[in-house]
């Protein structure tokens, strides 16, 4: 028996019977959901069970609720059977949708259960070619050091936009290599002076983008206008690695480690454990004694994990805002699917524009569990590692597996070298 989704089942919970049918019939439609294609946005439904029903749709700037609705632009009316719409939206902003069932005297129901009648994601049609001219376009972007910051200056076409801010340790000019950068500020385009604080010694490129651009995905890249050309590095000293920061919060303080550009007396090591003690074996005694110990232990067979949701995501606040109902359409989507391809490239387009702290790490605990699901055990430990400190409990056993998988993996590969 194929298991309902919690969010689902929740939602379900909070709606009242009597309100949800009309004698046997349902009187919401279910599975809205918005597909842009190009400059159009194109609805698909199911209609509800309510005799003689036609459909009206609407249209917001927000998810749309019962205190926003008056506020909705009213777009149109379908007869049953259609289940479709398609709307040119009059712009590029990011627009939610709802559909209500209506019946032969006008009675509209308008219920507002998200993922059925109610869109929780905003989408945004594609501008045409003339109208790109809406986005801020960042031109004469540069770099220069001041201190232990890096100062951009840039100038925008227009002021009342939402920049975002993104660090490389390559050129940025692309948009995979755009998704693949740290997104280090949002800020508004009436700006035109931007500080950063990155770490010492590594040379870094930045670019700057309209945020809207990122969402219908026409981003435009260009060295020298919104991509520098050249990387800024702030250089090693005792200020930039912190040793008046660590200083004193020892009675006796380990020693600085510091490390040079350009030679020094540091020895060079051979190897990444050249400093690890060298390897000793048991002598026989203690050699049968360890066997004698673990050969009482009775075995224990690995359990196969399964995809686990956080608690604050297995009953989501109803008044969640729309980064976390961003969050949770790819939960309740590819990742309740189990499709762990569609569910990585969610997240990480979802990681690719500035989020708070806690959704940051909670995205990336669902990422580690798409890495795990696809094998690559690498990624996925460094995703789970970033959100430990967080989700301790939860990322233990996943680190386990994670510790458990790789040390087969390597004494497999040992048997067929020495085989």
């Amino acid at each position: 028996m194929k298991r309902i989704p919690l969010l689902f089942l929740a939602l379900a919970l909070t709606i009242p019977l009597s309100a949800q049918s009309v004698g046997n019939a349902v009187t919401y439609v279910s599975r809205l959901r918005a597909v842009v294609d190009g400059p159009d946005v194109k609805l698909f439904w199911k209609d509800s069970g309510l005799p003689n029903a036609s459909y009206v749709i609407y249209r917001y700037s927000e998810e749309i609720t019962a205190d926003n609705l008056a506020s909705a632009t009213r777009l149109g009316v379908v007869p049953s059977g259609r289940e479709s719409y398609i709307d040119t939206p009059p712009d590029a902003k990011s627009y939610y949708y709802a559909v209500f069932a209506q019946d032969s005297s006008g009675r509209l129901y308008d219920l507002f259960i998200p993922f059925r009648n109610v869109t929780t994601m905003g989408v945004a049609a594609a501008l045409p070619a003339s109208a790109a001219v809406r986005y801020a376009e960042v031109t004469d972007l540069a770099a220069r050091r001041a201190g232990d910051e890096v100062i951009l200056t840039f100038h925008s076409s227009k002021p009342d936009r939402q920049l975002v801010v993104y660090r490389n340790t390559s050129p940025i000019q692309s948009v995979n290599e755009l998704l693949g950068s740290v997104s280090v500020g949002l800020i508004p385009s009436s700006q035109s002076e931007f500080k950063d604080s990155p770490i010492a010694g590594i040379p870094y490129y930045y670019a700057i983008v309209d945020a809207q651009m990122l969402a219908t995905g026409s981003v435009s890249l260009a060295l020298g206008a919104n991509a520098t050309r050249n990387p800024v590095e702030i250089p090693l000293s005792t200020s930039t690695i912190g040793e008046s920061e660590f200083a004193g919060k020892r009675l006796r303080p380990l020693p600085f480690l510091v490390i040079t550009p350009g030679g020094g007396s540091a020895p060079e090591l051979a190897s990444p454990g050249a400093l690890a003690p060298a390897a000793k074996s048991l002598t026989p005694a203690a050699q049968s004694a360890v066997d004698s110990l673990l050969g009482s232990l009775p075995p224990q067979a690995a359990k196969p994990l399964a995809p686990v949701l956080l608690d604050v995501d297995k009953a989501p606040s109803p008044n969640a805002g729309g980064d976390e109902q961003a969050l949770l359409a790819i939960l309740s989507g590819p990742f309740a699917a189990k499709d762990w391809a569609s569910a990585q490239r969610g997240l990480k387009n979802y990681l690719a524009i500035r989020r708070s702290r806690d959704l940051e790490l909670r995205a990336r605990f669902y990422l580690g569990q798409c890495y795990y699901f696809e094998g690559d055990f690498r990624r996925s430990f460094m995703e789970f590692l970033l959100a430990e400190d967080s989700f301790y409990t939860a990322v233990q056993p996943w680190i386990a597996s994670i510790f458990e998988k790789l040390h087969s993996a390597g004494e497999a590969t040992d048997e067929r070298t020495t085989g």
